[in-house]
């Protein structure tokens, strides 16, 4: 019974991380992923709890190639609006079709500032 009971327990816990964790699917067109070989290169160069730059500026419907380097610490991040996630291991190459002003934050647990980590991404 005590092993039952257990299992049960281990499996209600893997299932709430599981759906903490699931990503978040961008059902917009705001940013489509593409593949143009002419893209803009933007790199964000990230330290402990900062991002090299507090605003980026892009143009709308520009193809973007979105890269980070872990200058000091591990990090990725994220455009939730966007639906944009980007890690050291996988760029990716977005045309956004939306001006405006997106928040950029950094998606890996990266110590005691990461609430703090986060920069702003102008479409203009």
């Amino acid at each position: 019974m005590k092993k039952m009971l257990f299992l049960v327990t281990l499996l209600a816990m893997a299932l709430t991380v599981a759906a903490c964790g699931a990503a978040e699917e961008n059902t917009s067109n705001a940013a489509v992923e593409t593949s143009a070989a002419d893209a803009k290169e933007l790199k964000l160069i990230a330290s402990n709890w900062v991002f090299d730059q507090e605003e980026y500026k892009v143009a709308v419907g520009e193809p973007i190639h979105f890269s980070i380097e872990n200058a000091e610490g591990l990090h990725a991040f994220k455009i939730k609006d966007l639906g944009i996630e980007v890690d050291q291991s996988s760029p990716k190459q977005f045309t956004i079709n939306e001006p405006g002003t997106y928040e950029i934050k950094c998606s890996i647990q990266c110590g005691s500032g990461h609430r703090d980590m986060i920069s702003t991404l102008v479409v203009e």
